[in-house]
């Protein structure tokens, strides 16, 4: 219910900001889901795959609020 909301109020263009837990999946194929594991200074967001934790990505705030890279789950 809390990530449906949140996924509501991105849509609507209100700036959400990504906490750690949050899972996020890509738009395009392969649709994979990625979780924040943890947030560095400069709004640098850690990334895990969550379907395989060896796999990470490192992105800015930006890159994750880019509804044709990312959506909430």
């Amino acid at each position: 219910m809390q990530l449906r909301r949140q996924a509501d109020r991105m849509q609507a263009g209100e700036m959400i900001e990504p906490k750690i837990g949050d899972v996020f999946i890509d738009v395009k194929p392969p649709r994979h889901s990625w979780q924040v594991q943890s947030i560095y200074g400069g709004g640098t967001h850690v990334l895990e795959r969550t379907d395989n934790p060896k796999i990470m990505r490192f992105l800015n705030v930006e890159a994750l609020r880019d509804r044709q890279r990312y959506e909430p789950a």
